[in-house]
């Protein structure tokens, strides 16, 4: 089961966000002018949190309604599993370019308390989804990953454009590379839920898992932030970026999908996966059809494969690719459908509420109401938020994280 969420704040932190001057020649005058300035709340990106709330309402789907390998799966399974998260991973790089200075990055004291925003961030997410865990046995949650992968952004910020544009090339192939070596490591199972309890009592097994073997690895994952944060250094608002974020997104999809299907089944490499692995030929072309989870490690011939959660180069660029057009199309669709889209747009301002009221709803058993269960969560979520958002703003949990991660940067850099 996936178990995908993002926490829509991130790039609230522009809102209300005091910044600093620090300009040399510059007067007390001018400085204290500027920051009033800066003080002003600056408005969010609507089709951002479009394009959140459709992942989250796909994930919940996805979540909710059962499929029965003898039928395959259904079309919300094809359509959204393994994109969602991806496309929540896409956005967080996003978000951390927009609340570091978006296409003029921070530098100096700025970008480190970004830094250390951004770290507390993630370290809450990691705490909180563990605990989380321990709550919702069984249920694989992203949030320790997400958590992981906000330690890991810390790191990239600081990074130009171009560069985070390489290192996403990069870590297309090198990522699963690495975590096609980490399942030859011995002595080291995935831990599909890892608890709090289970990071005290078995830490190293719980690091290496979140970062090689687990359900998100940090390795192939960070690739969606990294690409996220060199899109969030642009212009995401101008009409042509966001055409050509459609256009070369969905074309990298397609390509990437149709690329793995020839490859695998018109040039012997499935002849050469089946070789190599000892595996009934029925649980072979079962991974094969569905995935959900990394590739075995019994041959380098599997990462040619492309389908959900297998960590694959293809993989990566078919979820990726996929993510970047509901990115450019929820962008578009803000210019003309922004007063009807509204209560989806308020869903993804608070995703981290809603996905955690989602993974403790998962605990009730809907056997019996199936659809109608899915109706009631999509309904539920989109009325609490709107309302919520309408009357008190910023999402009970989000106002949480976003607060501590703020106080605690200027905290730990006080301003001059």
């Amino acid at each position: 089961m996936e178990n995908t969420n993002v926490s829509s704040t991130e790039y609230e932190e522009s809102e209300h966000e005091e910044t600093e001057h620090e300009e040399p020649g510059k007067s007390p005058t001018h400085a204290k002018h500027a920051r009033a300035i800066d003080l002003k709340p600056q408005k969010r990106i609507e089709g951002l949190d479009i394009a959140r709330g459709f992942a989250l309402l796909g994930m919940i789907t996805v979540h909710l309604i059962p499929w029965d390998i003898e039928i395959g799966v259904s079309v919300f399974h094809d359509l959204f599993s393994g994109r969602a998260a991806a496309l929540f991973a896409l956005l967080a790089g996003i978000s951390l370019a927009l609340i570091t200075g978006g296409s003029t990055p921070h530098t100096g004291k700025k970008l480190r308390r970004d830094r250390i925003a951004v770290v507390t961030r993630g370290l809450i997410l990691l705490i909180f989804g563990l605990a989380l865990n321990s709550l919702t046995p069984g249920d694989i949650s992203i949030l320790p990953y997400y958590g992981v992968f906000f330690l890991v952004g810390s790191l990239l910020i600081g990074l130009h454009t171009r560069t985070l544009a390489v290192l996403t090339g990069i870590l297309i192939v090198a990522g699963p590379a690495v975590v096609h070596m980490a399942l030859w490591v011995e002595g080291f199972d995935s831990v599909r839920s890892s608890t709090l309890p289970e990071f005290f009592t078995s830490p190293l097994i719980t690091v290496f898992s979140l970062l090689f073997i687990g359900f998100y690895p940090a390795a192939t994952w960070i690739t969606f932030v990294a690409c996220g944060i060199a899109l969030g250094r642009i212009d995401v608002q101008d009409l042509s970026v966001q055409i050509k974020l459609m256009f070369f997104g969905g074309l990298t999809a397609v390509c990437s999908a149709l690329a793995s299907e020839v490859i695998v089944y018109h040039f012997g490499v499935l002849d050469r996966i089946i070789e190599a692995t000892p595996w009934e030929y029925s649980d072979i072309m079962f991974a094969l059809d569905y995935g959900g989870e990394t590739v075995p490690g019994y041959s380098w011939w599997w990462l040619m494969v492309d389908n959900p959660h297998n960590n694959t180069p293809f993989s990566l660029l078919d979820a990726g690719g996929s993510a970047v057009f509901m990115v450019g199309l929820s962008l578009l669709a803000s210019r003309v459908l922004a007063k009807e889209l509204s209560p989806i747009a308020a869903a993804g301002s608070m995703t981290f509420t809603l996905y955690t009221a989602h993974l403790l709803a998962l605990k009730i058993d809907h056997s019996e109401l199936q659809i109608m269960w899915v109706s009631i969560n999509i309904t539920v979520a989109i009325v609490f938020a709107y309302f919520w958002k309408k009357h008190i703003g910023q999402g009970p949990l989000e106002r949480l994280i976003s607060s501590a991660s703020k106080s605690t940067a200027r905290a730990v850099v006080p301003r001059v």
